[in-house]
């Protein structure tokens, strides 16, 4: 009988194997293994140099929140306060602290380095001890894509470190039990510093592994089952006690391969040969160790477990103390589902083709990474210099566009550009209240409500009076990454993605892609506000907005003008009234009135409330050639 190099648990504990558990964790004593780690090392930092900038999504956002806390520090930022956090910090705190030390471009490079050091050695030795081999040919290519994949790129360094600590602590306690584990317990406590999602993924994987270990066969399948369970009663929990949105589509994530899914579809060109590799190495293992080795290894245990997290448990949750969702929790399983399926495909060796299958399939990754992050560089060239022709001071929102890709690039460019310089107006950071720096309500700064950020980002927002004076970054051209700014005046509608043609309408373009403010009476609304097919994307913001079972749709023929239909089969007089109340007086509300609704209704199946959406008088004389609306 060949026993698989994952070993079964219910014969040999926790560990890989029984002797590999009891040997210390001993530095390189062989100038090759110190040898090995120097040259994967400098690999692994080679994006992080490769391009003039690091592009990562929210590092920008990170950088700049930096900043913003060195001006609270000095008094230099009135209306805005730095929360003292236990979590979600170390990262932002790190970030400022090297900001003020070593300026912007290092402070970035030197953060991400550590970062990527941290999460890719601890993928490597955890994968390593949970295999029980250390299958190079396998293993480097995944980690590499792993480690330059879906939370590289968009920027959750916070998540990122915090989870690069939680592996190298899983695998202290593999190697050594629980003894040395609980003395390497401060690793726990940076990672719930950094963030606490990771942490309280690696309580829960701990669990498990002491729970599991010595069990028989029987007990460790039951084990197993039971792990589905309260993952099954916390999916129940969650949905039960808050709002939350869940996609039968997370149920493509299981396999982890879609950390590789970056800029678009054409990484499906990386992902269906990495999956194809997978399913011979699957196969191998079963014809070799057989079907019971396979399910009594910790390996795939591990997997099943994680994997039916990313299946069962809901994708953003609604926390009360938060303005905005945590989200994204289907990909923050499915990074350790993707690294427990390497850990079980690295226990057999692999053969020549696939070797060679492996090195090109993260040499194509690479190349991909590379050319898309410097057309982001170029991009990122034409906003830094339109910012720079500001006086400092100045507030800036962007109307980039939105691309269709799972990670946002655009989304927090003009955040980087305005370190030092301006104040990135629509930051979502401190409306969010998921991070430290907080805002007051009418500070000059940034926008305190995530309602208006929101509406910036997704829906339409009406500029205000208080808002002014205020900056806009658009794209020049809809075939050409190039970006114009200018500057905008009370009324206009602003939205990520808003065309060229939209962004100029009522300014004269000069030729260093400036317009002069629009002076006079505030322009009426545009007319392509006013569409059905505007109507129908508002409609579909309120399930992104409140998830769960609420939907919206569209009466367009609703007496005195189109209706915003809310259903909402928990819906109480209260509910509905508190959902009135909060529309009033806010720019998702002039948003609606500017796309042509009339009317909200809201119904459970049995009783309706209707409100009529009225023009609210600070905002009258902008449409006072507009017909008033007819109350049904």
């Amino acid at each position: 009988m060949k026993v698989m190099p994952g070993g079964d648990t219910a014969d040999s504990g926790l560990s890989a194997q029984e002797d590999e558990a009891s040997q210390p964790l001993n530095p390189p004593k062989h100038w090759r293994d110190v040898l090995r780690v120097t040259v994967i090392s400098v690999i692994l930092l080679v994006p992080c140099f490769w391009q003039s900038r690091i592009q990562a999504g929210d590092l920008s956002s990170h950088l700049y929140n930096a900043w913003l806390a060195t001006l609270i520090a000095q008094g230099k930022a009135p209306g805005l306060w730095i929360d003292h956090r236990t979590n979600n910090v170390l990262t932002d705190v790190t970030l400022q602290w090297l900001l003020e030390h070593a300026g912007p471009g290092l402070a970035q490079r030197i953060l991400v380095s550590a970062a990527v050091l941290i999460f890719g050695w601890g993928a490597i030795t955890f994968i390593s001890t949970l295999a029980g081999r250390k299958n190079w040919w396998l293993i480097l290519p995944c980690v590499w894509m792993f480690t330059f994949g879906f939370f590289y790129e968009i920027g959750f360094f916070n998540f990122y470190l915090s989870f690069g600590f939680c592996l190298w602590y899983l695998t202290i306690f593999w190697r050594r039990g629980w003894r040395i584990g609980l003395a390497a317990s401060p690793l726990m406590g940076l990672a719930w510093m950094t963030h606490p999602f990771p942490a309280v993924w690696a309580v829960g994987t701990v669990a498990y592994l002491a729970i599991a270990r010595k069990r028989q066969p029987r007990q460790l399948l039951i084990t197993m089952g039971l792990g589905v369970v309260v993952l099954g009663a916390a999916r129940y929990v969650l949905m039960s006690r808050f709002q939350c949105r869940w996609f039968w589509q997370q149920i493509l994530s299981t396999s982890g391969a879609d950390q590789a899914l970056i800029f678009g579809l054409k990484y499906l060109y990386i992902v269906a040969p990495v999956l194809l590799v997978s399913i011979l190495l699957v196969i191998r293992l079963i014809t070799t160790y057989g079907w019971t080795k396979l399910l009594l290894g910790m390996p795939f245990q591990l997997w099943v477990l994680n994997a039916a997290a990313v299946a069962l448990l809901p994708n953003d949750v609604f926390f009360p103390q938060y303005a905005v969702a945590f989200g994204y929790v289907a990909n923050r399983f499915s990074l350790p589902a993707g690294i427990m399926a390497c850990a079980l495909l690295a226990q057999i060796p692999l053969r020549t083709y696939e070797k060679v299958a492996m090195v090109v399939i993260v040499a194509a990754f690479s190349v991909m990474l590379y050319a898309d992050t410097r057309e982001l560089n170029r991009w990122e060239d034409s906003v830094d210099a339109k910012v720079a022709q500001l006086p400092f001071g100045q507030r800036v929102i962007s109307a980039l566009p939105v691309l269709s890709v799972p990670v946002d690039p655009l989304s927090h460019m003009v955040d980087r550009a305005c370190v030092g310089h301006c104040y990135s107006y629509a930051n979502y950071e401190p409306s969010t209240r998921q991070f430290r720096i907080r805002a007051e309500k009418g500070n000059a700064i940034v926008l305190s409500e995530y309602a208006d950020v929101y509406a910036i980002e997704k829906a339409g927002y009406t500029v205000q009076p208080r808002d002014l004076p205020l900056f806009l970054i658009y794209a020049c051209h809809s075939a050409q990454w190039e970006a114009c700014i200018r500057p905008l005046s009370a009324g206009e509608p602003v939205s990520r993605g808003m065309a060229a043609e939209s962004s100029v309408e009522g300014a004269t373009k000069t030729t260093n892609g400036m317009a002069p403010a629009v002076t006079g009476t505030p322009r009426r609304p545009s007319s392509q506000w006013d569409t059905p097919e505007r109507r129908r994307v508002a409609a579909e913001g309120v399930h992104r907005r409140f998830g769960g079972s609420i939907y919206a749709t569209v009466d367009e023929n609703y007496e005195g003008g189109p209706a915003l239909v809310v259903q909402n089969k928990k819906a109480t007089e209260e509910w509905a009234e508190r959902f009135f109340t909060e529309g009033v007086n806010s720019p998702a509300n002039e948003f609606l009135w500017l796309t042509g609704f009339r009317s909200y209704l809201i119904t459970n199946g049995k009783d309706a409330w209707q409100m009529d959406i009225e023009e609210d008088p600070k905002y009258r004389s902008l449409f006072k050639d507009s017909p008033a609306p007819t109350k049904p």
